[in-house]
């Protein structure tokens, strides 16, 4: 089964291709694989803003044959597609193919060294202080992206609690800047002391955040 946090609708594809909100199949049952194939994934949201890329590697096996017996054809999946929020308890296997994916889209490393710390159950306190070296531009509403997502990871290590459950709560922080993002930012800067305090993620707070580190 594929899941995607937050998302209203999710696409793939087997052929290798990247999907988006209008390219790829519609996923609404369980895929049957009878073939090597890469399935890749994407979650869209209301407004079609896509998730990360997931990515699985289904591999055809055939069982040897021992004396008189036949042998038989079965799927592995070398990693599950799942274009939800990282969760404990994958296999080394599916981390790497979850850091392949990021990777692949030009992520900047501290933010994959973030992501494997987290998925390999490393405390949020030591991912959220490796996060902060993956900030290179602003943030604002609208944003979108893997600056965002350690940025919510960020402000929730810190007790500025993007949302208490669901889509930005603590291990389900999402790629997209919204009213929560900025509400949690604005109470980070009034407690910081940075002005104006609105929500904008801009130099003077990746100030406040490296000089905390």
């Amino acid at each position: 089964m594929i899941t995607s946090v937050g998302s209203s609708q999710i696409r793939y594809t087997t052929d290798g291709t990247t999907p988006t909100c209008s390219v790829g199949t519609v996923y609404t049952a369980d895929i049957s694989i009878s073939e090597t194939l890469t399935l890749k994934a994407v979650g869209c949201d209301e407004a079609d803003n896509a998730s990360s890329v997931a990515s699985a590697v289904y591999t055809i096996t055939t069982a040897s044959s021992g004396s008189g017996g036949g042998g038989g054809g079965s799927a592995t999946p070398a990693v599950p597609a799942t274009p939800s929020a990282a969760s404990g308890g994958l296999s080394a296997a599916q981390i790497q193919a979850v850091l392949d994916v990021l990777a692949s889209f030009g992520a900047d490393a501290s933010v994959v060294a973030n992501v494997k710390a987290s998925l390999e159950g490393a405390t949020k306190g030591s991912v959220t202080s490796n996060a902060v070296a993956a900030f290179k531009s602003d943030l604002t509403v609208g944003s979108l992206g893997e600056q965002v997502r350690a940025l919510q990871m960020l402000l929730n290590a810190k007790g500025f609690t993007v949302a208490s459950s669901g889509p930005g709560s603590p291990g389900n922080e999402t790629t997209t800047f919204g009213a929560l993002t900025k509400a949690a930012l604005i109470e980070y800067q009034k407690a910081k002391g940075i002005t104006p305090a609105v929500g904008f993620f801009g130099p003077l707070t990746r100030a406040a955040i490296n000089a905390e580190q």
